[in-house]
């Protein structure tokens, strides 16, 4: 996987400079640093044809500044891979452009845990040690807007909506099947606690900051 994404790095940087028209960006999201179970320092590079912009991220994990979900994980592994498809719509403003586009987004997340519970199939199990293993895909259209000034940066809001599919599978030592009276089944219930696959909505707000790496000269865009 790792290498899959320098080809895509390397594809998206000798195509900005193959072409006279075209740009390229980097660009980081801060927000994802403080995520308390998910910290991340997010790196995207995005390359833009005339109205079209073509973006991938790789998030890398990081210890979150703020409150921290995974105290009683161990071995704790993820990273993310994402994929954005926009299309910038006219705007007088050069200083402010909108735009609209397709996000697609795979998180996977690995730990241990120790004596817990889970639920499959209908039926309650508890556990002494679990390696767990979630994908998450997410898939939403988004709206944004993109904030500029006589700088090579420039920054972004962006919100979105759509749905995300969540697949859990338990790898598990010394468990035993109980019934549900002895487990304490909350409403905020984590999600590795039910196996299997579950579609959920999805909502997508963001804030990112931007530099420009390289521009076209012979044409104003």
């Amino acid at each position: 996987m790792i290498i899959k994404s320098k080809i895509i790095l390397l594809f998206l940087l000798f195509a900005s400079l193959s072409y006279s028209q075209n740009k390229l960006y980097i660009k980081i999201t801060p927000q994802n640093t403080l995520h308390p179970e998910t910290a991340m320092i997010p790196i995207a590079l995005e390359f833009k044809h005339n109205r079209f912009g073509f973006e991938y991220e790789q998030a890398f994990k990081i210890n979150s500044f703020v409150l921290n979900w995974n105290y009683n994980k161990s071995n704790l592994k993820y990273y993310r891979i994402q994929l954005n498809v926009r299309f910038y719509l006219k705007n007088e403003n050069k200083n402010k452009k909108h735009f609209v586009g397709f996000n697609f987004s795979y998180l996977p997340f690995k730990y241990d845990k120790e004596n817990d519970w889970y639920k499959k199939n209908g039926n309650y199990y508890r556990y002494t040690t679990s390696n767990i293993n979630i994908k998450q895909f997410y898939y939403r259209i988004f709206y944004g807007l993109s904030f500029s000034n006589e700088t090579a940066f420039n920054f972004e809001l962006i919100t979105g909506f759509g749905i995300k599919n969540i697949i859990v599978t338990h790898n598990t030592k010394q468990q035993k099947k109980v019934n549900n009276q002895s487990v304490n089944e909350e409403w905020f219930s984590q999600k590795d606690r039910y196996v299997g696959s579950r579609i959920k909505p999805s909502v997508l707000i963001c804030l990112r900051i931007g530099y420009k790496l390289f521009s076209s000269k012979n044409k104003k865009r």
